[in-house]
């Protein structure tokens, strides 16, 4: 077997979740932390991704780092109704921080720490 048709199996959550991008502030590294993001929802049999615009006010922004990108993680059913908190991550800037989210989220496990730079146990509050 060539060497090029070994392909890695990445063992992906099966908890539901829901990935909110902000792409307001994104620059060129920031569609690279996009398409990373994208290709870990899609490995993820009940994971959405959802683009928008900024989350914030623009004084207020985190996002408006070089290259980075804010991202919400909201646990969810399978019914897409948020199931505790949502957790607050970014901004996430270069290729080892979105690596680090990437594989917390595939793990699934919503309270386990990142080890990145920001606190993702800052929780988005919620009514829903």
């Amino acid at each position: 077997m060539a060497r090029n048709d070994i392909r890695r199996k990445v063992a992906t959550t099966r908890n539901p979740f829901t990935v909110v991008v902000c792409t307001a502030c994104a620059s060129g590294d920031g569609s690279a932390a996009l398409d990373a993001l994208k290709a870990t929802v899609r490995s993820c049999p009940h994971g959405m991704l959802v683009t928008t615009g900024c989350l914030l006010e623009r004084q207020a922004c985190t996002g408006a780092a070089p290259g980075g990108v804010t991202v919400v993680v909201q646990p969810c059913g399978t019914d897409r109704r948020p199931e505790g908190p949502a957790r607050w991550l970014g901004p996430v800037e270069g290729a080892t921080e979105v690596r680090a989210v990437c594989r917390w989220i595939e793990r699934g496990d919503w309270n386990a720490p990142l080890s990145v730079r920001w606190d993702t146990r800052s929780h988005v509050g919620s009514h829903n």
